[in-house]
């Protein structure tokens, strides 16, 4: 039995939905009909300095996003990160100081609306919801 009583089987049954809904999240984009931007939109998106308002998994922020493939996050008051980025097809991929530990990670990016977008980790994962001014 579980922590609570329940059947153990009951709780990896939970598991397992819970890990397909995360997987499903662009499953459900691209059954909307929308697909990862080209890396040409993804370039035209940031060929000017941008700043990116962001948030998702329990966390938002503002990233500062430079043609030069540099980009600075912030995240309240406490956290502050610096890195690069760089544009593939599909999206970005993007690498930090601090954020994990230094290990490049890539993203796709649907555009969900006028100036809304949302990425999604090489899984398929939903990372953040964000929109650029």
């Amino acid at each position: 039995m579980g922590s609570h009583g329940q059947p153990k089987s009951l709780l990896a049954l939970a598991l397992v939905f819970a890990l397909a809904a995360c997987a499903a999240s662009e499953k459900a984009l691209l059954d909307q009909g929308l697909k990862p931007l080209t890396a040409e939109q993804v370039k035209a998106l940031f060929a000017t300095p941008r700043t990116m308002d962001w948030q998702g998994s329990g966390r938002q922020g503002t990233s500062k996003i430079e043609p030069d493939g540099t980009v600075s996050v912030q995240t309240g008051p406490d956290f502050h990160d610096t890195g690069r980025f760089r544009i593939v097809e599909g999206g970005w991929c993007s690498t930090y100081q601090r954020i994990r530990q230094g290990r490049e990670a890539c993203f796709r990016v649907y555009q969900t609306g006028p100036n809304t977008y949302r990425t999604v980790t090489e899984q398929g994962d939903q990372d953040v919801t964000f929109s650029l001014r």
